[in-house]
């Protein structure tokens, strides 16, 4: 679509297209960054502690899964941005940046590793530092070759997302410290039962809020949900 609507120009219909495919993307990966963050360590001990894995092992793990939770939403950004600069011409930009933050993440591992001492979570850290960084001047920069990218709609919709969040947020915490709190003596399947429970409330509590606040994405989210199951 974004190709197609770059022959015409910059017009508001490329600069739409482009701001709704980054309300999508935040959509979709804001409430997964905050709920990979808050339930890291039930996740990778549901995934990966057994046998020779232990619970030291998965909170070691976990700190590296929360930086990297942080990272997707810019990863993901980052994938509708990249397409963009192609389509107009600009190809060689995200190259650049890209060569740009490898440098820089080569440098932070370096410091924060070899001269700080820092322990394998600051590479995770690096990394998705290198992914805030790639994004804001990926969009910077688009926003001036397209002349705005309705970043006041992206605000908004923004803060009607954060509202959703920290209900969602507020709920997996108040699990934490009920339905959780006996995660240490509990077998597999019961971990696995109150972590499904924990994640679908969580979800379910996100969409609802969404839904009230009229968030668009929202909407249509659902809507390709429902054609999706209703084909099958």
């Amino acid at each position: 679509m974004l190709s197609r609507l770059a022959t015409e120009g910059m017009t508001p219909a490329f600069r739409g297209a482009l701001a709704k495919g980054l309300r999508l993307v935040m959509f979709l990966t804001l409430p997964c960054a905050v709920g990979l963050s808050l339930l890291a360590k039930e996740i990778i001990s549901v995934l990966f502690e057994h046998g020779r894995f232990t619970e030291h092992d998965a909170i070691m793990t976990a700190g590296p899964l929360q930086a990297y939770a942080l990272g997707l939403v810019f990863y993901a950004a980052i994938k509708v941005l990249q397409p963009s600069f192609y389509t107009i011409g600009k190809r060689f930009v995200p190259m650049l940046i890209s060569i740009g933050v490898i440098a820089l993440n080569a440098a932070m591992n370096y410091t924060t590793v070899f001269i700080l001492g820092w322990d394998h979570t600051a590479l995770a850290w690096a990394t998705a530092v290198g992914l805030v960084l790639n994004f804001a001047t990926l969009y910077l920069l688009m926003r001036k070759y397209a002349a705005g990218l309705e970043t006041t709609s992206l605000m908004k919709s923004l803060g009607r997302l954060l509202i959703a969040i920290v209900i969602m947020a507020a709920l997996c915490l108040a699990s934490k410290a009920t339905l959780l709190a006996g995660w240490s003596d509990m077998g597999l399947v019961m971990r696995l039962a109150t972590l499904l429970a924990t994640i679908s409330v969580g979800a379910a509590a996100y969409f609802g809020v969404t839904k009230i606040l009229h968030v668009e994405e929202a909407g249509e989210f659902l809507s390709l949900l429902g054609r999706r199951f209703g084909r099958k």
